[in-house]
């Protein structure tokens, strides 16, 4: 008897066509097209295994998750580069006024 209910994979890239055919198109700016092109390249992509291993209902479930933790590192990594410009400025500041 063959499987009934497809795997994760072939619903996901199922998806991704549909998402790419309908939606990407369908945004108004080419920056909103890039960002779905660096989502989809950076994020999805990159961790479809990791998809897999979740017991979330949907394939959007997986995406959206995927999206927030990627957006997360994101936010961390512009945090800590904040951080250090904001001390070399302060640095310099100390510099100039002693």
């Amino acid at each position: 008897m063959g499987r009934l209910v497809p795997s994760f994979h072939v619903l996901f890239e199922e998806y991704m066509n549909e998402l790419r055919r309908n939606y990407q198109p369908a945004l108004r700016e080419k920056a909103l097209r890039d960002a779905f092109d660096s989502l989809l390249d950076e994020a999805w992509m990159p961790e479809q295994h990791a998809m897999m291993n979740t017991f979330l209902p949907t394939v959007v479930d997986h995406l959206n998750i995927t999206a927030n933790v990627d957006n997360r590192r994101k936010i961390m990594d512009l945090t800590k580069r904040v951080e250090a410009l904001e001390a070399k400025v302060e640095a310099l500041r100390a510099e100039l006024q002693g």
